[in-house]
């Protein structure tokens, strides 16, 4: 229970912090301490430095939402990803170190077949509960309010239940186990960890490799489906952000020459992707979108070029190449795979 209040009020002391720094490298920085600031006090006051940082990293992660400016979460997005494989991988790499010295503990108070059965009958216990929670979610929608989730449909339970693959927090909580509990030697963490290995690596293979086939067998990889949410969230965006041109308008803060500037630049955004709603073929959709992302890469390469020309001839400083380099990179993605 302290792990979990530790690592709830280093949550909210972390998100009041963010919303008043305004330099981006402290900002990331602030981000990338987190974890540490909820693990390392947790632990040295004898909560659970995992579930601290579990608990930190959850609300930061649900009610993050605008404490960044766009530019920092861009980058951010970038190292958090880098890291999380990293770390991931070095967790399964640390697993695999300790094998040998697991085995051995667990050899001398347990047997082997008898530790296998174990961790299979936890794997399929965990596999099925989860299974039977999805299956009686709908009744337990009713006691939470404001669920943003719509599971309601058989087969979306049944995909949500079968995508339970346990990873990398299983093995983090398994592997900071105590080799010592009260000052006596705890001899049944080496099973622990065995046990939750063997859950990992069960989930990863029998979950993780059926689900696509699942899915398509549910009839819930519907490509089209994903393509007209993503251009419908792209039409309303930009219909709304005619609405706050107009808005601005009228209350003063745009001139004529600028309102109409960006009202013709978002009004050329919605005739496209209407049209691209309007589209039924995808595969065409998706071809043009290809398409127009190599036109672009070309465009942006001959941007690039320039750019790199001016700075060699010492027509421009490093300051303003490296700041121009920076915003091709962050703005210069072209259409997405749906052609916007």
């Amino acid at each position: 229970m302290g792990g979990l209040l530790y690592g709830a009020v280093v949550a909210v002391l972390i998100a009041w912090g963010r919303n008043r720094i305004q330099d981006p490298s402290l900002q990331l920085m602030t981000v990338l301490i987190t974890p540490f600031v909820a693990y390392i006090p947790s632990e040295m006051a004898g909560f659970s430095g995992v579930l601290s940082a579990v608990v930190a990293g959850f609300y930061l992660g649900t009610h993050g939402e605008g404490l960044l400016p766009p530019r920092v979460r861009a980058s951010g997005q970038t190292i958090w990803g880098t890291l999380v494989s990293l770390l991931e991988a070095m967790l399964f790499v640390l697993l695999g170190l300790q094998l040998d010295a697991v085995l051995r503990a667990v050899r001398a108070n347990y047997s082997i077949t008898d530790l296998v059965v174990a961790a299979l009958v936890v794997t399929a216990t965990a596999m099925v509960l989860r299974m039977v929670l999805m299956m009686f979610l709908t009744s337990l929608q009713r006691f939470v309010s404001r669920s943003p989730l719509d599971v309601s449909g058989f087969r979306e339970r049944v995909a949500i239940g079968w995508s339970g693959m346990r990873g990398a927090i299983s093995l983090a909580i398994a592997l900071s186990l105590p080799a010592t509990l009260n000052g006596q030697q705890f001899t049944e963490r080496g099973a622990l960890i065995f046990i939750a290995g063997v859950v990992v690596m069960g989930t990863l293979l029998t979950q993780g490799t059926t689900l696509p086939w699942l899915l398509r067998k549910l009839r819930l990889s519907d490509e089209g489906t994903r393509h007209r949410e993503f251009l419908r969230a792209e039409y309303e965006m930009d219909c709304a952000a005619v609405r706050k041109v107009d808005e601005m308008l009228t209350g003063g803060e745009l001139d004529d020459r600028s309102a109409d500037a960006m009202r013709d630049r978002f009004s050329k955004r919605i005739g496209h992707v209407k049209g691209l709603l309007d589209e039924g073929d995808l595969d065409r959709v998706k071809e043009e979108a290809r398409d127009r992302r190599e036109t672009l890469t070309q465009i942006n390469q001959a941007r690039r070029d320039s750019l790199i020309s001016l700075y060699r001839s010492g027509d421009i400083d490093h300051d303003v190449f490296t700041k121009l380099a920076r915003d091709m990179d962050i703005r210069d993605g072209g259409p997405g795979q749906y052609g916007v």
